[in-house]
């Protein structure tokens, strides 16, 4: 069944990609995220329960994502939560069997700020577990970046962002980035 789910999200990310180059009159969009699918990550994120606190718990810090996009098949237990643009949050929802859509960082970058990669974070549920199934759709490993955006002004900025991301083929950077990631654990 994950197996099916996987390859599904990924046919998916490759029509949500045609979708964008489509918008964007960019057809490099769809020959630079060929490939991609070799790396691309499917991850299960499971969310404990907050204790019994006077305050929320997160299950993940807010942050962004650094990919192309992000699909989220997930239950209703915990709340993704995107920044509002005012400095509030406002929940993301979605009806059983609904995917839930994020634009990373990449493809912000390669459409110039057309489309945004909004921050966001999950709130533990307040009883019981919670799982999500998230897939992380990576270009191909040789695509490079070669249009830097400027976030001044910008009500929320890219926070995972450098200059390795436009110095580096995506299949570099993305190793540089994980090891960052495992580092800190």
């Amino acid at each position: 069944a994950m197996v099916d789910f996987f390859t599904g999200t990924i046919a998916t990310s490759k029509a949500v990609v045609d979708a964008f180059a489509e918008l964007l009159g960019r057809e490099d969009l769809r020959n630079l995220c060929d490939g991609g699918e070799s790396i691309s990550q499917m991850r299960v994120f499971h969310y404990l329960p907050a204790q019994a606190m006077d305050r929320q718990c997160l299950g993940s810090s807010p942050h962004t994502d650094w990919h192309v996009i992000t699909l989220i098949a997930r239950d209703s237990r915990s709340v993704l939560q995107l920044a509002d643009g005012a400095g509030g949050w406002a929940n993301a929802t979605a009806e059983p069997g609904e995917l839930i859509l994020l634009v990373g960082d990449w493809l912000s970058s390669f459409s110039q700020g057309d489309f945004i990669s909004a921050p966001h974070r999950v709130l533990s549920p307040d009883v019981g577990d919670s799982l999500s199934f998230v897939l992380f759709f990576y270009p191909s490993p040789t695509a490079r970046l070669t249009h830097r955006i400027s976030n001044e002004g910008k009500a929320e900025a890219l926070n995972t962002v450098e200059d390795s991301m436009f110095e580096l083929p995506w299949g570099e950077y993305v190793v540089k980035k994980w090891i960052q990631v495992m580092a800190n654990r």
